[in-house]
């Protein structure tokens, strides 16, 4: 005989299973969510910079940055898009 509720556990594993693949779906090359929020270490990490650089980037507001309080907090798209800024085009071969 079948559990009264096995219907509601088939189901609720299969929206498990649904958010799992969704998620994953979101991760960036750090597996993170491109939603997520980090601090500065993370974000000096992310960046390949000094916490020190970040601090300034962020007090010349260079970088995008969120405050919370006494937090600041950064979020992993807009360094990702602060990476995306910095990027220098080849130059063309001489002909």
């Amino acid at each position: 005989m079948e559990h009264p509720y096995q219907p509601l556990f088939d189901r609720l594993d299969d929206l498990g299973r649904r958010l799992d693949k969704a998620i994953e779906g979101s991760l960036n090359e750090h597996g993170l969510s491109k939603f997520e929020f980090v601090r500065i270490e993370e974000a000096a990490g992310i960046l390949g910079v000094a916490i020190p650089t970040v601090r300034a980037y962020t007090a010349k507001k260079k970088l995008r940055h969120y405050k919370r309080g006494h937090y600041v907090y950064y979020k992993i798209g807009d360094l990702n898009e602060f990476i995306e800024k910095g990027r220098i085009e080849p130059k063309k071969a001489f002909s």
